[in-house]
């Protein structure tokens, strides 16, 4: 049996006073990319460059909770997906327009589907379970048009069966999706913790803020950042609204695990790929093959 892995083994919770591949900030940016709040963010700038001061900026990857990932647009798909099937039991593909992969369809379209389900479900009270999951749905996308989450708990409902348990054991050992690396939480007090939940690193989103900045932050606490804030960015005096709570590293990723991050980031970022063959090729090919 394996041995479990705790917050010691994945993390350095007290990172010394410089720079290194892996570090966790608190307080860094995302410039509204994925979050209308600061994020914590993982740097991947080489340990070298940073070592040797020869970059003048630091390179970091947000970091989303679960919760947040779930109610971010690179899942609107998975979720499209479960209530096609549903929709599907119930008949009502017709009343929904299937959206883009990053978008959610219409609410007043689902509002009435899910007015129809209910009216099926009184004839046919089997089919109450399909209307749940159509009502969790229509919730979510009801929720994310005025930029409210849903919980974990009301984001399962919208899944059939154990589907969302599956998805979810997917996500925690890096076989969900290519682009999305997981990160376990540290144990640590929230208003201390590097990662107070369970959460994913989001490698498609990488972001790079001048490296003097980050300097000064560790060094500073936030009354001597506010006082400073003119001196500290003179001349780039554009980066001062995003930067209204001093940053703070909270801990390092330690090197056995990095490894595996990074290696996925890399492989992510090189992966070249080509166009897919149309419908009208593939089926040329099929035939092909069986006359052979």
């Amino acid at each position: 049996m394996e041995a479990r892995v705790d917050p010691s083994d994945y993390y350095d919770l007290l990172p010394p006073n410089l720079h290194r591949t892996g570090d966790i900030w608190k307080h860094l940016p995302n410039f509204d990319l994925v979050s209308p709040r600061p994020t914590s963010g993982l740097v991947v700038t080489p340990a070298c460059d940073l070592a040797q001061r020869k970059v003048e900026t630091v390179t970091f990857l947000p970091i989303l909770t679960i919760s947040e990932y779930l109610n971010s647009s690179g899942f609107f798909f998975e979720l499209w997906l479960e209530a096609t099937v549903t929709l599907q039991k119930l008949g009502l593909t017709h009343l929904v327009i299937p959206p883009e992969r990053f978008e959610l369809p219409l609410v007043e379209e689902l509002d009435l589907a899910l007015t129809t389900a209910r009216q099926i479900a009184v004839q046919d009270p089997q089919k109450s379970s399909h209307v749940a999951r159509l009502a969790a749905y229509t919730d979510y996308v009801r929720k994310r048009q005025t930029n409210a989450l849903s919980s974990l708990t009301d984001v399962g409902k919208v899944f059939i069966g154990n589907n969302f348990d599956k998805l979810l054991k997917r996500l925690t050992t890096n076989g969900y999706k290519a682009d999305i690396h997981f990160l376990p939480c540290d144990g640590k007090p929230r208003e201390s913790s590097a990662v107070p939940e369970h959460s994913v690193v989001l490698f498609r989103y990488a972001s790079s803020i001048p490296v003097c900045l980050l300097d000064i932050a560790q060094v500073s606490t936030q009354p001597q950042w506010n006082e400073g804030a003119t001196r500290i960015f003179q001349g780039m005096e554009g980066l001062m609204p995003h930067f209204r709570v001093c940053p703070i590293r909270l801990a390092t990723v330690k090197d056995d695990f990095l490894s595996d991050l990074l290696s996925r980031y890399v492989g992510m970022q090189i992966r070249l790929g080509s166009r897919d063959f149309t419908d009208e090729t593939i089926e040329h090919v099929v035939r092909q093959l069986k006359e052979e």
